[in-house]
C-alpha cells in the first residue's frame, strides 16, 4: 500500500463529476475537506518514507532528474500550504460557493499530485 492507494481507496469518487458540471453535485462541505485532510496525515503516518523526500535527499545522492522531482515536490507542498492557509480566511468564506468548489478540488488534486511525487521518491531508494 501506498499513500496514494491510501488515499484513493477514500477519495470522493464525486468529484469528477463536479468538475463535469463546473458545480458541485455531490454536497462537499468543510467537513468533508477535514475528513479528507485526516485521512491524508493518517496515511503520511502510515507510510513516512514517502512523506518527507527531503529527508531522503539528505542521506543519498540523488541523479539531477532526481533531485528536480525532490524540488518539485517541495514546491507543490509549499504551495499546497498556502492554498490551505487561504481557504480559512474571510476572504475565501466571502466567495462564491463555485469558486470555493474549484479551489477544494485544486487542493485534493495537488494532494494527490503531491502523494504521486512522494511515491517516485519512495522508489528511487528501491
Amino acid at each position: 500500500m501506498t499513500i496514494l492507494t491510501d488515499i484513493a481507496q477514500w477519495h470522493c469518487a464525486h468529484t469528477t463529476e463536479c468538475l463535469r458540471q463546473n458545480r458541485c453535485v455531490c454536497g462537499h462541505d468543510r467537513r468533508r475537506e477535514q475528513d479528507f485532510d485526516a485521512q491524508l496525515r493518517r496515511a503520511m503516518e502510515k507510510h513516512p518514507e514517502q512523506s518527507n523526500p527531503q529527508e531522503q535527499s539528505m542521506t543519498k545522492q540523488l541523479a539531477p532528474h532526481q533531485q528536480r522531482v525532490v524540488d518539485e515536490k517541495a514546491d507543490l507542498d509549499a504551495k499546497r500550504e498556502k492554498l490551505g492557509q487561504f481557504k480559512t480566511t474571510d476572504i475565501f468564506a466571502a466567495l462564491p460557493w463555485q469558486e470555493q468548489e474549484r479551489l477544494n478540488t485544486q487542493a485534493h488534486i495537488m494532494t494527490m499530485y503531491s502523494a504521486v511525487l512522494g511515491e517516485r521518491i519512495a522508489a528511487f531508494g528501491a
